[in-house]
């Protein structure tokens, strides 16, 4: 289960909206449980992608911006989230290969934004093999 703070709401739709037509790529900060994290930030970082309206490539120096924000609030890196502009909020192959390299257990926040907002957001975490969905809920 991923908990998304309500304040974070509005910045979401904000951040997705400002990269529309292209993916934006950010990464969320907050405490992890064993089945579940609490997300009370949203770092966002460039997306370096040659094809920025298909696809994503995390900046490294988003990475550690987001790794030094968590180390000074004592929270932790807990996600990564991306927008799927005018496509469902499923993971692509493109998803599938990426959480395959980060090789770390962290949530996977898509976001199916259109010209008018926000469509649909749904959580997702990677098993080894293939993305699980989670329930994602607002508090």
């Amino acid at each position: 289960m991923i908990l998304l703070a309500a304040a974070l709401r509005a910045q979401l739709t904000a951040w997705a909206l400002s990269a529309y037509p292209r993916e934006a790529v950010g990464i969320l900060l907050g405490h992890p449980l064993p089945t579940q994290a609490s997300v009370t930030e949203l770092v966002p970082v460039s997306n370096l992608a040659t094809e920025p309206n298909r696809a994503f490539v995390l900046d490294p120096l988003g990475w550690f911006k987001a790794d030094t924000l968590a180390q000074a609030s004592g929270s932790a890196i807990v996600g990564i989230v991306h927008t799927h502009p005018d496509c469902p909020a499923v993971p692509s192959e493109h998803d599938a290969r990426n959480a395959s390299d980060v090789g770390r257990a962290l949530f996977w926040l898509i976001v199916q934004v259109g010209s008018d907002g926000l469509v649909d957001v749904r959580g997702w975490h990677w098993d080894g093999s293939e993305f699980i969905e989670d329930d994602v809920v607002w508090n």
